[in-house]
């Protein structure tokens, strides 16, 4: 009987169609790279809660166009700055 309950509840869940596409990684060219050792001391403007460690560092790399995009540290760490570099890049939010 749970079986049965299951698989209803998958199938109700089921949507026909394609799959949603992946997120598109725009190259950007990166003006600085920034860090903070606790994600609490982030400024609005650039924390994504989505991509946001719940402890550790936190690292951003921000393109001249003013768009911000959380890395890894090992990305972090081989980026340099005026690199074109693809990534998820999101709008800065206004400050204030």
């Amino acid at each position: 009987m749970n079986a049965v309950l299951a698989l209803g509840g998958v199938l109700g869940c089921y949507v026909s169609g394609p799959a949603p596409e992946p997120a598109r990684q725009m190259e950007e060219t990166v003006a600085t790279r920034l860090a903070w050792i606790d994600p609490r001391d982030v400024p609005r403007q650039y924390l994504h809660l989505m991509s946001a460690p719940l402890a550790g560092p936190y690292y951003i790399l921000v393109s001249v166009s003013g768009h911000y995009c959380v890395v890894p540290a090992t990305v972090y760490v081989v980026v340099q700055e005026n690199q074109g570099w693809p990534c998820n890049w999101r709008l800065a939010r206004p400050v204030g």
